[in-house]
């Protein structure tokens, strides 16, 4: 049942469950969360208040993991090129042959890798 269900049914029931002074806002969800899971049965809010990422996470890491698959799939020779310079700057040694064919590194750019390591 939605909340649109409700309003259209006619005289929907408004009632104060608690109250709270001196509280601040991510508290005030927080504790939002607790009567919503209290009051679950009579609740209709799908949404929890309160929740961080981070809980979200916890309580269902698979939609994120899917996530960031579908991103890595979709980006993945961007995410291997920028690792491909990285790790060039990191070692001071310039990438192989396949590896410069493969993501389209240029000379330049390996130039701007191995001599930053060594300058500094």
């Amino acid at each position: 049942m939605s909340s649109n269900e409700i309003i259209e049914a006619g005289a929907p029931q408004i009632e104060v469950l608690e109250t709270f002074q001196d509280i601040t806002i991510p508290e005030l969800r927080k504790e939002l969360g607790k009567i919503q899971e209290k009051y679950a049965d009579a609740c209709i809010n799908r949404h929890r208040a309160g929740r961080t990422v981070k809980d979200r996470y916890h309580l269902d890491s698979t939609k994120f993991i899917e996530r960031q698959r579908k991103f890595y799939a979709k980006h993945k020779e961007e995410i291997l090129r920028k690792m491909t310079l990285v790790n060039m700057r990191k070692r001071g040694l310039p990438c192989t042959d396949r590896v410069r064919q493969r993501y389209n590194i240029t000379q330049a750019e390996i130039d701007d890798c191995v001599t930053r390591r060594e300058t500094t």
